[in-house]
């Protein structure tokens, strides 16, 4: 594969592909060949290709920290399971600061700085950032309290497991915003009962 190919299959130049077999170690008084040596070409026939189908999903979050809202991302991955098995649990990346990925995740026709709304001392500009669907009750933004996410919304059913839900974004078609679903308990203590 030339340098150019491996490029737009997503294989960096600093990348090296080696030799799947061993090379023979040879005799001392034998010079090296270019072959045995680690920065060789790699002929077609010893690259061994396996193509995989992955599930992949992005999360990004927010901590507070010294009075700034740190965000930061991670990918998490596995290969795409068959329809008749549960497949293998997700496996987790390096997190990563900032935006950059969530930046190239949803393309360069959506804007971050509409994230922002998320924070805005305004109490309802957050809801701007929503798509269309049905409204939790009692969804709200609370960037003071110790729920695992800004948005929170009272649990309807007392008998579901459910701590999350996905709330459909203008920013993709696939961008989520996670809404923590309180728990019956957790509603009347905040409502002082």
């Amino acid at each position: 594969m030339s340098d150019s190919e491996g490029l737009k299959r997503g294989r960096s130049k600093t990348i090296r592909v080696l030799p799947l077999r061993a090379p023979p170690v040879p005799p001392v008084t034998e010079s090296f060949t270019t072959s045995a040596l680690p920065d060789a070409a790699v002929s077609e026939e010893e690259i061994l290709v396996s193509r995989c189908r992955l599930d992949v999903i992005a999360l990004t979050w927010s901590s507070f920290h010294s009075g700034v809202w740190e965000v930061v991302s991670r990918l998490w991955s596995r290969p795409t399971p068959t329809v008749d098995t549960d497949g293998e649990p997700f496996a987790p990346g390096e997190p990563l600061p900032g935006l950059s990925l969530p930046d190239q995740l949803l393309g360069c026709g959506s804007t971050l700085d509409d994230l922002g709304k998320l924070y805005d001392p305004s109490p309802d500009a957050w809801r701007e950032l929503l798509g269309e669907q049905e409204q939790l009750p009692g969804l709200r933004r609370d960037l003071d309290s110790d729920f695992p996410a800004l948005i929170v919304a009272e649990q309807t059913d007392s008998g579901e497991n459910r701590r999350w839900q996905g709330l459909y974004t203008r920013l993709a078609r696939k961008a989520r915003l996670l809404c923590y679903l309180m728990p019956p308990s957790a509603q009347r203590t905040e409502d002082g009962g």
